[in-house]
């Protein structure tokens, strides 16, 4: 079985060598930081602990990588020429964009009175790295790499979503902003959910069509139909809190109307997202009675999307005041943290012989 494998060692699959995979460390311990206060007000000390481990690693992948890379820039092109390990790429404006929401949950005050502008040019710079990598890696995988329809596989919204995550950024930071500069960001925050959500329906519509003619994907994979989720739970949180904070902004006839628009928006994605939940969690079961649930950095993927899902779910409660939403969001955030802890204790497994003989981390995800 594969929980004999994770008590193994020995026989757990070798980490990767660096690459962009590993800010999914970031992104999903970032989600579960900001997620915990909803829990319990007693958790914000706990959630801080974990934000700043978030801010700390994603500080060190930026240096290490830096020099990783500098060092060496062959690796960097072996990672672009690799389709598998190219998608991962959108993991990095993703785990700023977690990183910087904590700032703005947990941390408001982190620098000063200057606090909010600061987070204003972090989230510039994030949008324009999230559209970079909506464009540069489909270019890639266009004009570079062959793929059939059986080699399809949910890592390929990793690179296309990052706008989307972005646009939640707009919503969770407007509200700290000048007027002006709010209402110009939450409409922007509009055309980054446009950018990303059609073309993640899209992605995700051929994917169930990949799915339903061919086998399921390879063990190594297993977990990315977890990824699905978090285009739909993003693209829900996003478009209900843009419109809930443009109205507040500017009350009128329009932005009354997003609101409803983005309310019936956000329920159609996160039913579709309750959907694939369930789907995800069968094959997942599948998958470990056949013993075939290796672990590798994809583990990750149980973490960012199934938090921004639980985002999405705290915010529909908000705005609908349902009381059965607010039970969902209360489970899918338990069930959050129990997964987190699970794939964070076991990578410090995996991790630990690498550290521990002083060698080079070992080949790619996709071996």
């Amino acid at each position: 079985m594969a929980y004999r494998e994770l008590r193994n060692p020995q026989a757990t699959r070798r980490l990767p060598s660096f690459g962009f995979e590993y800010f999914a460390v970031v992104m999903g311990t970032g989600i579960v930081a900001v997620l915990l206060p909803d829990l319990s007000a007693s958790l914000v000390p706990v959630a801080k602990v974990l934000w700043i481990f978030t801010a700390s690693t994603l500080a060190a992948l930026f240096v290490g990588g830096g020099i990783w890379f500098a060092a060496r820039p062959e690796r960097l092109s072996a990672i672009l020429d690799n389709k598998a390990r190219l998608m991962f790429i959108g993991c990095v404006p993703m785990a700023i964009s977690s990183t910087a929401n904590g700032v703005v949950h947990l941390e408001p005050t982190l620098f000063g009175t200057s606090t909010s502008e600061v987070m204003m040019w972090v989230l510039i710079t994030n949008i324009m790295i999230s559209i970079g990598s909506g464009i540069y890696a489909p270019y890639r995988l266009f004009a570079h790499h062959i793929a059939t329809l059986e080699e399809l596989d949910p890592t390929w919204l990793l690179p296309i979503v990052p706008a989307e995550v972005a646009s939640f950024q707009v919503a969770v930071l407007a509200p700290h902003l000048p007027h002006g500069v709010a209402v110009n960001l939450i409409w922007a925050g509009y055309f980054l959910w446009a950018m990303s959500v059609p073309l993640a329906l899209s992605l995700i519509a051929v994917i169930l069509l990949r799915l339903s003619v061919h086998r399921l994907f390879a063990p190594h994979l297993a977990t990315s139909t977890w990824l699905i989720l978090g285009p739909l739970g993003t693209g829900a949180a996003s478009i209900l809190a843009l419109g809930v904070d443009l109205h507040k902004l500017d009350p009128s006839a329009t932005t009354s109307a997003l609101i409803g628009a983005g309310l019936v928006g956000a329920i159609t994605l996160f039913a579709y997202g309750l959907w694939w939940l369930a789907v995800a969690g069968i094959l997942s079961i599948n998958y470990l009675r056949r013993g075939e649930y290796p672990f590798t950095m994809g583990w990750w993927g149980f973490t960012f999307p199934l938090g921004v899902l639980s985002s999405a779910s705290w915010e529909l409660a908000t705005t609908t005041g349902a009381g059965f939403v607010a039970i969902i969001a209360h489970a899918l955030t338990l069930l959050l943290v129990g997964l987190w802890a699970v794939v964070a204790s076991t990578t410090l497994l995996a991790l630990r012989p690498h550290l521990s003989r002083a060698r080079d981390l070992e080949p790619s995800l996709a071996d």
